[in-house]
């Protein structure tokens, strides 16, 4: 039951896109692992590293490079509390904690999580919130495996600070 309503959630939030905006993907590491991947939309390209250092914590650095000059800039980290096997329906929950500087302001501490579903052998899906003092992010999508190095992203990101944005994405992502 909790599978089936959190791929629902994912596809809800996915499919109420409204123009272009992006953040990294969430990826399902294996320990040693690395992505590093780029996205491009309307209003913004994204790029973004991403290290699997242990069994359960991931270490990530995403630049949101905004047409504006309204960049982003994050420090994360991924920790997984709930396993993903990667098998058809297997689920994971990821609790994020990063720093975003956005533009030239000090940097903003953030809280959040992520949920992750493996929907068949080739395709995932994610969806993660995000809060931190005055912002809020809301992210969703669904991974699409090309080969074992290179999944295709499909993403759409929801951001509010001193206003809001959001936006549909496409990327690659490359792991290694």
């Amino acid at each position: 039951m909790y599978r089936q309503f959190f791929s629902v959630l994912t596809m809800l939030f996915y499919f109420q896109a409204g123009s272009i905006v992006f953040a990294a993907p969430v990826n399902n590491l294996e320990m040693g692992e690395r992505a590093m991947g780029m996205l491009f939309g309307q209003d913004s390209d994204t790029y973004y590293f991403e290290s699997k250092i242990n069994e359960t914590f991931t270490f990530g650095f995403q630049l949101v490079d905004y047409n504006d000059n309204s960049d982003l800039r994050d420090f994360y980290g991924q920790f997984d509390v709930m396993g993903y096997g990667g098998r058809r329906g297997d689920m994971g929950l990821k609790i994020i904690l990063g720093s975003r500087t956005i533009v030239h302001e000090t940097s903003k501490k953030y809280v959040g999580a992520a949920i992750t579903q493996e929907l068949s052998p080739d395709w995932s899906s994610y969806t993660s919130f995000l809060a931190g003092r005055g912002l809020k992010e809301l992210q969703a999508g669904f991974n699409f495996r090309l080969t074992e190095e290179y999944d295709l992203n499909f993403h759409y990101r929801y951001f509010e600070y001193q206003g809001s944005r959001d936006e549909l994405s496409i990327g690659l992502s490359y792991k290694f």
